[in-house]
């Protein structure tokens, strides 16, 4: 007898939540219709050479460092040690 009581119980607690998926679409529930999509991404969406250069660089080791990918605006960068 509790084994079908319980059985009964898991029966109603799996079935339930069905119940109401069905009933809210049945309503006519569109809060969520549509074209659904996912991307992953992983960095940038840069794509070309890099190009870094110093500019001014007037024989005496002067001058800024400047870094471009190929086709975009360049930036100014700076030298430590040797990291960019």
């Amino acid at each position: 007898m509790k084994q079908s009581i319980r059985a009964l119980c898991a029966v109603t607690l799996c079935v339930a939540p069905l119940a109401a998926a069905a009933e809210a679409q049945a309503a006519g529930d569109t809060s969520l219709v549509g074209l659904w999509a996912a991307k992953k991404r992983f960095g940038p969406d840069l794509r070309g050479q890099l190009v870094i250069d110093r500019r001014g660089a007037g024989g005496g080791g002067g001058g800024e460092w400047r870094a471009a990918i190929v086709g975009g605006p360049s930036t100014i960068v700076r030298a430590v040690g040797d990291s960019m």
